[in-house]
């Protein structure tokens, strides 16, 4: 671990798996879930300026190790927690501190703030960690715009401004991640929906289904019928692809 980092709570085959409570050198602390050692699922950071982030966090490291964290908070905004590596300089306080990247989509410039704006919600930045948002969360989904391009884009790179005035570039493999990023953040995309609603209608898809192989007797071969199907759900979070393949003839 970082000289100054402390962690309490729950390990797993040596890393950082579960509930617990980080405090970063930054003075920075979460409490929440983590995976491998990294914020994921549900949690909130209480920065030390005295801000807090609630939500659902998905985060990515990249090669260089600089972090990146996606989260939602409780009235829907989608935001980008940026974490650089600790052996360097911190972001730049004020101005254009990055510009990231979504491969196959236009650049976005990000511009920060010491003072909060009135209307426009302008970027902040803590030491080496820039916080910036991508989605207001009005909707199911962004039809548009950065979280938008960086959930359909294969990769994303982006380049800081550091307080030294130097800049760093880190880039991200997105492949494969979009799906799955936009799920965890409840938004739904390519007409596999997520979140609440999305869960118990899933759930209803299932225990309907099961009941049916109840009645008037328990049917051993629709239940594990229904079992092989499931992964309509579970993999392709496929309600209707579910429902098709429990109703199709053997």
């Amino acid at each position: 671990m970082a000289s100054g980092f402390t962690y309490e709570g729950e390990w797993q085959n040596g890393e950082i798996n579960g509930q617990g409570i980080a405090t970063y050198v930054s003075g920075d602390v979460y409490e929440g879930t983590f995976q491998n050692g990294k914020r994921q699922g549900t949690g909130t950071m209480r920065y030390a300026t005295g801000e807090e982030a609630t939500g659902e966090w998905k985060s990515g490291t990249a090669d260089d190790g600089t972090l990146l964290h996606l989260y939602r908070n409780p009235i829907g905004r989608v935001y980008a927690l940026f974490t650089l590596p600790e052996d360097g300089p911190a972001f730049a306080a004020e101005g254009a501190v990055a510009t990231l990247t979504p491969e196959g989509f236009d650049p976005k410039s990000i511009e920060a703030r010491a003072e909060r704006g009135r209307v426009v919600e302008y970027a902040a930045t803590e030491g080496r960690a820039l916080r910036d948002r991508l989605w207001h969360g009005e909707g199911t989904a962004p039809a548009f715009g950065t979280l938008h391009d960086i959930i359909e884009a294969p990769s994303l790179s982006a380049t800081f401004t550091l307080s030294d005035g130097s800049t760093h570039t880190a880039i991200w493999s997105m492949d494969g991640a979009g799906t799955p990023m936009a799920h965890a953040l409840g938004i739904t995309i390519e007409g596999a929906a997520a979140g609440q609603e999305w869960e118990d209608a899933a759930a209803q898809a299932l225990l309907a289904a099961m009941t049916t192989c109840q009645f008037p007797r328990l049917d051993v071969a629709c239940v594990q019928k229904v079992t092989a199907c499931s992964d309509r759900i579970s993999d392709a979070r496929d309600i209707d692809g579910f429902d098709a393949c429990v109703a199709a003839p053997d």
